[in-house]
């Protein structure tokens, strides 16, 4: 079997090889001349001129800004089965985060919150929403802990925008990082999935 799985390869080279032998070709000049430019070139004016930063130092502080002020909204989440991110909603103790982060913790103090400036606290599942892969925690927290981070409006979104995401990827603590919107609209797969569909 792997004999003529040889011979089979080494069968199809050969016709390959023999069309490429036989393909015609064409006859290239043998003098090429070059011919003096009678006009200069000239730039080509757009309607669309791209997008020039024309500070970048101020765009880079601007970024350091951001971080400062908007890290110490954010939180890590722990729970028996992993860890994720979330934020700080209202002074009130609830935090959002994905419903990933916290499934299978949904009894009472089954999450712990951990504050960026170190504080520490346990919280419950008070909502989920499998759809959108959102939940809220709720802790109990002083109020100088629980710095709310403001929360935009999506339908003000354009595609090419800057966006900021500040969290704990794979528990590396108050991270950043920079990207663009690269879409609008798209959907997620639903958890809640009946067998009629």
């Amino acid at each position: 079997m792997k004999k003529n799985k040889h011979v089979i390869l080494a069968s199809a080279v050969l016709i390959l090889a023999m069309l490429a032998c036989q393909t015609p070709t064409v006859e290239l000049p043998t003098e090429v001349t070059v011919a003096e430019a009678t006009e200069a070139a000239q730039p080509i004016e757009s309607e669309n001129p791209g997008v020039v930063i024309s500070n970048p130092a101020a765009q880079q502080e601007s970024l350091v800004t951001l971080y400062e002020s908007a890290s110490p909204g954010t939180v890590a989440i722990f729970t028996a089965e992993g860890q994720g991110s979330g934020f700080v909603y209202d002074t009130n103790g609830h935090i959002v985060t994905n419903f990933h982060v916290i499934e299978g913790a949904e009894g009472p103090n089954e999450v712990e919150v951990r504050f960026n400036s170190g504080f520490m606290s346990k919280g419950s599942v008070i909502g989920t929403d499998l759809d959108s892969d959102l939940a809220v925690v709720k802790v109990d927290a002083p109020a100088d802990k629980l710095i709310a981070m403001p929360l935009g409006d999506s339908n003000q979104l354009k595609v090419g925008q800057t966006v900021v995401a500040i969290g704990n990827p794979f528990g590396l603590e108050s991270t950043m990082t920079v990207g663009i919107i690269s879409a609008l609209g798209r959907t997620l797969d639903s958890a809640n999935v009946t067998p009629d569909g």
